[in-house]
């Protein structure tokens, strides 16, 4: 048999010396992991306080924007279709992160709300697009130049007058030059110079003349 004498005194305190600096250093590693998981935690919840007010700033601001935009355009259909009080209404939605806007149009007498080519026709839809463009040029600061190809067409004749004057209008208020492309001639009353499309006499393709 062999036989296991107990360590002794000495040998004990060899193994402690020796076993003292790591179990030392293990606990300045985990004191240095917790105060590290206090860091990243602490930053991560600013990191989530600073999005948040971007958020709040971003949001208010786009909601003061949508505001003014909203109300430009609901004047310019006011202008156009009368006592028949249509209002634009631009709602901000954000999905995954990522913003969309839901445009929609009221009727504010009859109380009825919904996409506005679905709800009440193609005409009021070129309007607000036309308005739309208006307010996006000068907030762009772009070139003041509307160019329109056939893009009032589907307004219906009795508001023709209306929305000529609002182009009009708009023209001589924010200085910006209007070439409209039509057929409708109850547009032309209200245009500073005006050209019309003629078929060329010997048939070599279509000529222009100046009408005013």
């Amino acid at each position: 048999d062999v036989s296991t004498s107990p360590p002794t005194a000495p040998a004990l305190a060899r193994r402690a010396a020796v076993l003292d600096p790591r179990r030392a250093a293990a606990l300045r590693a985990a004191a240095q992991a917790r105060a590290a998981a206090r860091e990243a935690a602490e930053e991560q919840l600013l990191l989530a306080k600073v999005e948040a007010l971007y958020k709040l700033i971003l949001d208010r601001g786009l909601e003061q924007s949508f505001r003014v935009v909203e109300s430009i355009v609901s004047d310019g259909l006011t202008a156009v279709y009368g006592s028949r009080r249509y209002r634009l209404k631009l709602t901000p939605e954000e999905r995954r992160g990522i913003y969309t806007v839901a445009v929609t149009t009221e009727n504010v007498e009859e109380g009825v709300e919904g996409p506005t080519e679905d709800t009440f026709g193609g005409g009021l839809v070129q309007v607000e697009e036309f308005l739309l463009r208006v307010v996006f040029m000068l907030q762009a600061k772009l070139a003041p130049l509307l160019v329109m190809d056939e893009s009032l067409n589907a307004v219906s004749a009795g508001h023709l007058d209306a929305l000529g004057k609002l182009l009009r209008k708009v023209a001589e208020r924010f200085g910006v030059d209007v070439l409209l492309v039509t057929h409708q001639e109850a547009m032309v009353d209200n245009a500073d110079r005006v050209f019309r499309a003629i078929n060329r006499r010997d048939g070599r393709g279509v000529g222009i003349r100046r009408e005013r």
